[in-house]
């Protein structure tokens, strides 16, 4: 991991498995890829002028989503089951 933060990396994990329906191995290794995009700075070209760059609103929503897991299940969203991350 170049871009994100060991804690950033498992929120982000813990995430795409979510969004993949990934909680079996073998999984792909998405955030592995995300990072090294994020790391390169390499973009789709374009965003919406009132968004943040892709890296911060990574980071943004990553922090966002440990926040609302601690408030409302007492860990970060990568410590929650996967039934508690898909609430």
């Amino acid at each position: 991991m170049r871009f994100f933060t060991p804690q950033e990396q498992a929120t982000a994990t813990a995430l795409c498995d979510q969004l993949l329906d990934q909680h079996d191995e073998p999984k792909v290794t998405v955030v592995s890829l995300i990072d090294a995009r994020l790391a390169e700075q390499q973009t789709d070209g374009w965003r919406y002028q009132d968004m943040p760059e892709d890296g911060q609103a990574w980071r943004v929503s990553l922090a966002a989503l440990d926040t609302d897991a601690v408030a409302r299940f007492g860990g970060t969203f990568a410590t929650c089951s996967p039934e508690h991350q898909a609430r």
